[in-house]
């Protein structure tokens, strides 16, 4: 089981990679806060691609480059967004993946929630196991 998690944490790992992820300059908007959006794609055979883009100066230009990066606009879609903090997503470690998100003022705190999210019990599911981190991006400026 733990090799079986480890190979769907690299394989994630990989996809992320290969959507990449996009960063303007730290450009704070008119409020002097900085704005960070992540869009995630599935497809039908449970692989992913995702992109972000953080520090922009509002949401619709992080959108923007966030969608454009991602892949097909069409099924592509803004999951998670965050401002002056960090966005995350972790999925489920079962064969039908379910994705789950969360922003927070901190990397470490998106993270857990949205892994606590995705973790399954054995007693739930006969694949339960905790979940895969897929990304975590922040705004330079997150505490």
């Amino acid at each position: 089981m733990g090799k079986i998690a480890l190979g769907l944490a690299a394989v994630s790992m990989m996809a992320g990679v290969v959507a990449g992820a996009g960063s303007a300059s730290a450009e704070a908007g008119p409020d002097g806060r900085l704005y960070g959006s992540i869009a995630l794609l599935q497809w039908d055979d449970n692989t992913e691609n995702w992109s972000a883009a953080y520090n922009y100066p509002n949401w619709a230009e992080a959108d923007r480059d966030a969608l454009n990066d991602c892949g097909d606009p069409e099924y592509c879609h803004i999951v998670v967004r965050f401002v002056d903090g960090c966005g995350a997503i972790a999925k489920t470690s079962d064969s039908d993946s379910r994705y789950f998100w969360a922003s927070a003022p901190t990397r470490f705190e998106a993270e857990r929630q949205a892994l606590s999210q995705a973790f399954r019990p054995s007693s739930l599911s006969a694949s339960g196991g905790p979940g895969i981190l897929v990304t975590s991006k922040c705004t330079d400026n997150a505490s």
